[in-house]
């Protein structure tokens, strides 16, 4: 057979007519959108829609199978590796100097990417057929043969799809970030240096030079590039189980303990010009200054000086109740039949979180959203 004749026989093999021309579209189930809003909790709204926009971009890239197979429901077990990789990175998430470039963003796309490219690769090892991530185009000249399984030795990975995915799928705004921080001498190409600077905490400059040294010698001991799951494995994690755990038990001891003191404070508590209300089963505390009583009962955590810190660490350990993607809630206070109604940036704590000998008393004068809406 000449080459020509081969070309002529490719271009005889189109997809079935009734092959749709573009891939069904796939939206992000509800939760993910959910857990994105709560991880970027604290962060300007724009940030916040833009996170909900690259997983509604991301989301059509995931594995299914090629044109001309049985039609499956999307598996989204990729988001969930994605979100328990942001939940283990250690906080303040940005580097030195490094404050100015949506850092929290820029984890948040690598995480999904790495995700992506691991479940790319569980596929090819499996030996199924996926479509192409980087299209929603139907592919029109399938191979004439079936596919042949690759070789025992071949690598069987898919290292590099992640940047690919990122320059075709990836939001405008959320590309430009991207690239600015490459710009800025940041790889976020190569996901063993970006890891390892989240991390350790290196200064951009440095980051091309924090790749570990165990993710060089797997490759070299192999033969091949390692994995993303390999290499991820390789990146240093936060700090042991045993001293997050501590770490947290001290965070809701303080937080207890705060909330205590408040309710215990006749002059500050339940008061239209107080620090605290109870109300609509939950505890509602003035924002800045409940703050500095948790910071000042945790003086061994300057971490959590900062406060919009502090209350990520709060929502991730559900000692705090955010109102969509922010944590603060605006809130009007009054008593019963007042006309004018005192406002206050307030936090809400879960009412678990108190407990005193005896039933707390509700608030008995008004408490509502400041746009006019009943307070939950």
């Amino acid at each position: 057979m000449t080459v020509l004749a081969w070309f002529r026989r490719r271009r005889a093999s189109p997809a079935p007519a009734s092959a749709p021309e573009f891939a069904p579209s796939i939206a992000p189930p509800a939760a993910a959108l959910d857990r994105a809003a709560r991880w970027f909790a604290g962060e300007p709204p724009a940030l916040v829609e833009l996170a909900h926009d690259t997983l509604r971009a991301l989301a059509p890239a995931a594995p299914r199978p090629a044109e001309g197979a049985p039609p499956s429901a999307p598996d989204f077990g990729w988001l969930d590796a994605a979100f328990a990789r942001l939940a283990a990175l250690p906080e303040p998430l940005a580097p030195p100097g490094a404050d100015d470039l949506a850092w929290r963003y820029l984890a948040f796309a690598r995480a999904l990417c790495d995700a992506l490219e691991a479940a790319y690769a569980d596929a090819l090892r499996a030996g199924r057929a996926t479509r192409c991530p980087l299209t929603d185009r139907s592919d029109c000249h399938r191979a004439p043969r079936p596919l042949r399984k690759p070789h025992e030795r071949s690598r069987l990975a898919c290292s590099g799809l992640g940047p690919l995915l990122a320059g075709v799928r990836l939001p405008e705004a959320g590309l430009r970030r991207v690239l600015e921080a490459m710009a800025r001498g940041i790889d976020w190409a190569d996901p063993a240096a970006f890891w390892t600077a989240c991390a350790a905490g290196v200064p951009g400059a440095a980051m091309s030079e924090a790749v570990t040294a165990p993710s060089q010698e797997t490759g070299a001991a192999t033969g091949a590039e390692p994995s993303p799951t390999a290499r991820a494995a390789t990146v240093p994690g936060p700090a042991s189980p045993t001293a997050d755990d501590a770490a947290a038990a001290e965070l809701r001891a303080a937080v207890r303990a705060a909330l205590g003191a408040l309710v215990q404070d006749g002059a500050a508590f339940n008061r239209p010009h107080g620090m605290g209300w109870h109300a609509g089963g939950a505890f509602w505390v003035v924002a800045k200054p409940f703050a500095e009583r948790l910071q000042d009962r945790l003086p061994a955590r300057p971490e959590l000086h900062n406060r919009r810190t502090l209350y990520r660490q709060l929502a991730a350990q559900g000692l705090l109740l955010p109102h969509g993607a922010q944590p603060v809630w605006a809130l009007r206070v009054g008593e019963p039949g007042q006309p004018h109604l005192r406002y206050a940036s307030a936090l809400k704590l879960p009412a678990a979180l108190y407990d005193g000998p005896e039933p707390c008393p509700v608030y008995a004068g008004t408490l509502r959203a400041a746009a006019g809406a009943r307070a939950p």
